[in-house]
């Protein structure tokens, strides 16, 4: 529930949290893959300002990407980049179930 009562905008910052359980034995190879996203992802998309992934200190099959995002444009950009596209498919093979 939020009580917020912040207006939105198209140049809102967009905060994106998506939680992941990868498959046992998997850890690396996500480890691996997510490294190449941020990098690729740091590198051609201009309005991604934070990009990153953790590992559940407590769950070592557990992952957080974490995204800042400049603003609407930049959050469409985001999801119709080829590359992001590709790598979604790559990562349904490591993951479990999103938490």
């Amino acid at each position: 529930m939020s009580i917020s009562n912040i207006k939105l905008s198209q140049e809102t910052p967009f905060l994106i949290i998506a939680r992941v359980k990868v498959k046992d034995e998997k850890q690396k190879e996500y480890i691996e893959l997510g490294k190449e996203i941020d990098d690729i992802v740091n590198e051609t998309e201009p309005g991604m300002l934070f990009h990153d992934l953790n590992c559940d200190s407590k769950d070592s099959c557990s992952f957080t990407w974490t995204e800042i995002l400049k603003d609407s444009s930049s959050f469409v950009f985001h999801l119709n980049s080829p590359f992001v596209k590709e790598t979604i498919k790559k990562q349904v093979n490591l993951i479990d179930e999103c938490l």
